[in-house]
C-alpha cells in the first residue's frame, strides 16, 4: 500500500511555522492521502500533554483535532520521547515507534515531507 510519511522535528511554539505546519498535517486527510505522521526528535514536544501557551492556540488541542481532518495516524519516536521528555505525558491520540521501523516507512513511503 503506497503512502506518504510527515516527519515533524521542529519543537511546538517556535516562530509562526508551527501554524504552517498544522495547516499542512491538517489537509493531508482532508485530500484522503494515506499518510503516516510521527513526531521526531524534538518535535515529540508537540505531543506534551497540558502545554499552556501564552497568546497562542494550544497545539494539544489542535493535534486532538487532527482526526477529525482524516489525519489520524500519529506517532512518535520512542526513544526520543524517553531522551528529551523523560516521564511526562503525551497525547495519546500518538503511537510510538521505533527508529528502525521508522526507518522501514521511509524505505517505503511513496513521498517523505519533514518539517524543521
Amino acid at each position: 500500500m503506497a503512502f506518504n510519511l510527515f516527519v515533524v522535528k521542529k519543537p511546538s511554539y517556535l516562530g509562526r511555522s508551527h501554524l504552517e505546519i498544522l495547516e499542512a498535517l491538517m489537509s493531508i486527510g482532508l485530500f484522503d492521502i494515506e499518510h503516516k505522521i510521527v513526531f521526531f526528535e524534538a518535535g515529540v514536544s508537540w505531543l506534551l500533554k497540558e502545554q499552556a501557551p501564552i497568546n497562542e492556540k494550544s497545539i494539544e488541542k489542535q493535534i486532538n483535532a487532527l482526526p477529525m481532518y482524516g489525519a489520524e495516524n500519529l506517532y512518535y519516536v520512542d526513544s526520543h520521547a524517553q531522551a528529551l521528555y523523560p516521564n511526562q505525558a503525551l497525547n495519546e491520540n500518538a503511537e510510538a515507534v521505533s527508529t528502525a521501523e521508522l526507518a522501514s516507512w521511509m524505505q517505503q513511503a511513496e513521498h517523505v515531507e519533514v518539517f524543521g
